[in-house]
């Protein structure tokens, strides 16, 4: 279709993520679905008619290429155990430094957003990251902010940054509106194996976002 000059949305449904940078360009828009179950068919209908707008999030990282992945287990295979290391999905791209094609956390919809004014603070053990969205497109529309965290100077071996919280926020066009994420300090502590303790690093850095791969510098937490 897109050869003949016509539209052509790719629909994927599936559970996991996939290579398609080799056909990805051909496609005006690709959805993935997912397994979207009896009233799938109808909800896609009214999100690719533009009686609803899209407002789902990646949750995993598409890669570039299938080397980039983890092995998997296959069908016939006759291995039958995968040893994982400690880092996967993004956690594991951001830490050898691997561009992916989509990054956790990634989604459009037939809108756009910004986002204005992050603040973080802590106050006692809760640490309240928000921010302006604003909807500066044409269309109604969801946005998900994201707030992520990484560690400082910690003496472990510690990921680039953690998803710690999310929230989805419906903006009209043209408007605005705060969207407010609360985290427990006590959700940022790390297993000391040889301790037998979780512990709190004495300083972290809090991302905000709406994708893994834009998540900017918001401020610097101490404990």
């Amino acid at each position: 279709m897109s050869s003949l000059g016509k539209k052509l949305v790719v629909n994927i449904m599936g559970g996991s993520a996939y290579v398609i940078n080799d056909w990805a360009d051909c496609a005006d828009a690709i959805v993935m679905s997912f397994y979207s179950g009896i009233e799938g068919g109808n909800a896609l209908a009214d999100n690719l008619s533009g009686d609803k707008n899209f407002g789902g999030k990646l949750p995993f990282t598409v890669a570039k290429q299938d080397s980039d992945y983890p092995d998997f287990l296959h069908i016939g295979a006759k291995n039958k155990e995968i040893e994982y290391g400690y880092y996967h999905g993004y956690t594991l791209f951001e830490k050898k430094g691997i561009e992916p094609d989509y990054p956790f956390g990634f989604g459009l919809s037939y809108t756009d957003f910004e986002i204005r004014n992050p603040k973080a603070s802590k106050d006692g053990g809760k640490i309240t990251v928000s921010a302006e969205v604003a909807n500066v497109g044409k269309a109604d529309g969801d946005e998900v902010v994201q707030v992520y965290i990484g560690s400082n100077g910690a003496d472990s071996d510690r990921p680039v940054k953690l998803l710690k919280g999310f929230k989805r926020i419906s903006v009209k066009a043209g408007q605005s509106a705060k969207a407010e994420i609360k985290i427990d300090a006590e959700d940022l502590r790390f297993y000391n194996p040889d301790l037998g303790e979780w512990e709190l690093d004495k300083s972290y850095t809090v991302y905000l976002g709406t994708s893994s791969q834009n998540a900017c510098a918001v401020a610097e937490i101490n404990f």
